[in-house]
């Protein structure tokens, strides 16, 4: 097993590196990423930022790669996980999040046209404070599974994922506060908008097609991570806390 994963990451490894120099067309090395697990992309990808000092910038463009590879895929893993499973429900709490976010960007895109009505601006607070309210769900991921993560190689897309929760944070709040009064924040507001459903939206793609299934194919400890999960505890919008052992 463990030299079936070496020889992926290899081949992976050289053909990313190869993208990145201009010397591997983004159409070969999607080909090569197709017949790779979730894992062995990962550990290539992070094995580029170690070894040939790629930056931040050079990652995200591998991950951009990697999810046309792995596009229609969540929907197969949220389906063949039981109810109350703890990556079932941050696919179900991500689902949730994506619908606040499409009715919050057409907040937006009629703020840039009028101003909003009384029952449009009492749905985005309410969307602002279900952003703020799913904090619990990073929680879960941070001091649960990112952890074991690391631990089996996976870090460089989880101080991706690390460093998106901690610069959306402060634009979640802002947003939740900015809210209260449209019409002195209306221009800062529209930029809150404009940010966080562009990168909450490709934030949420990546650990739906990046970190969850690394962590299905890596981990088997579910039901104490299910036990730390609820200690932690669930957002307003969580759809489903069944305690179900795994």
């Amino acid at each position: 097993m463990i030299k079936v994963i070496y020889m992926g990451v290899e081949e992976l490894y050289k053909s990313l590196k190869g993208l990145a120099e201009g010397e591997v067309s983004e159409k070969e090395a999607l080909e090569k990423m197709k017949r790779a697990t979730p894992v062995e992309i990962s550990k290539a990808e992070q094995r580029l930022v170690q070894e040939e000092n790629f930056g931040e910038k050079e990652f995200k463009s591998f991950c951009d790669v990697h999810l046309k590879a792995f596009e229609n895929k969540v929907e197969e893993m949220k389906n063949e996980l039981e109810e109350g499973h703890p990556i079932r429900t941050l696919v179900l709490e991500h689902d949730e999040i994506l619908e606040a976010l499409d009715e919050l960007e057409e907040l937006g895109d009629t703020l840039k046209e009028r101003d909003l009505t009384d029952s449009e601006e009492k749905k985005l607070k309410h969307i602002a404070e279900h952003l703020v309210e799913a904090e619990k769900h990073h929680d879960r991921e941070e001091e649960v599974l990112f952890p074991r993560l690391v631990k089996k190689g996976i870090t460089g897309p989880v101080n991706i994922m690390e460093m998106d929760h901690e610069e959306m944070w402060p634009k979640k709040k802002k947003l939740k506060s900015f809210s209260k009064d449209l019409d002195e924040n209306k221009d800062k507001i529209i930029e809150l908008i404009d940010h966080l459903v562009l990168n909450l939206k490709d934030h949420i793609f990546k650990e739906n097609n990046i970190l969850y299934p690394s962590a299905l194919e890596e981990l088997a400890d579910w039901d104490q991570m299910k036990k730390e999960g609820d200690e932690i505890g669930y957002c307003c919008f969580t759809p489903d806390t069944s305690q179900k052992d795994y």
